[in-house]
């Protein structure tokens, strides 16, 4: 009996330990040794990175898959194909979301990644734009590893508004209806409509259909 308790909380610590290990941050020591890619010299240049990045896209398709972002990998590669790759420096103990490398010819995916090498990180960065989001990619030199290393929210810039009324008839009678076109305005979400008599006091249209208003009585 207590050989059979001592099994299931050896089990238990295992499971525990598993899970653990799966919840730390990965320590990236060295670079170059694991590739996703083989490339020809030592830095390769940003058209070859491209060239790679396409020759490999079923891998790459895999690693989004395991990550959850499946629905980033079309506009990935898309992007990719004109993207303007810039060369930054990574420090010692920034972190990437995931990156993608190769062990023994097979895809592999680590999530929470935090650069612990000895020196600065050389990268190709590059960004890929998706539904307000930027994801900005980076690949070390020289290998042809694939991380995701920041995603940003795109402020949406809201163009100003261009009121264009044309009313008739140029003169309104009472009770009579007129017409407030509205449909040469620009970016705006809703409009109101007022009126003023000859004094300049305020009054009120009444709303027969859509553009379509009378003066009512307040009106004179």
């Amino acid at each position: 009996m207590k050989s059979k308790k001592l099994i299931v909380f050896a089990a238990a610590l295992l499971v525990f330990a598993a899970l653990t290990a799966s919840a730390e941050t990965h320590k990236l020591r060295r670079i170059g040794v694991n590739t996703f890619a083989q490339t020809k010299g030592n830095i390769p240049t940003a058209e070859v990175m491209k060239t790679i990045a396409q020759t490999y896209a079923g891998d790459i398709k895999y690693g989004f898959d395991q990550v959850g972002m499946a629905d980033l990998y079309l506009p990935f590669l898309e992007q990719l194909r004109t993207a303007q790759f810039t060369e930054k420096s990574i420090a010692i103990g920034d972190k990437f979301i995931w990156m993608l490398f190769r062990v023994r010819g097979q895809v592999k995916v680590w999530e929470d990644v935090e650069w612990d090498g000895k020196a600065p990180l050389d990268v190709f960065a590059f960004s890929v734009v998706k539904d307000d989001k930027e994801y900005q990619f980076i690949i070390p030199k020289p290998c042809g590893n694939i991380a995701l290393y920041k995603v940003n929210e795109i402020r949406k810039v809201v163009p100003p508004a261009v009121c264009n009324l044309v009313v008739g008839p140029a003169k309104a009678n009472l009770n009579e209806p007129i017409t407030v076109d509205m449909t040469g305005t620009k970016n705006a979400a809703s409009m109101d409509v007022e009126v003023f008599n000859a004094q300049g006091r305020p009054g009120r249209l009444a709303l027969l259909h859509a553009r379509e208003y009378q003066v009512a009585d307040q009106v004179r």
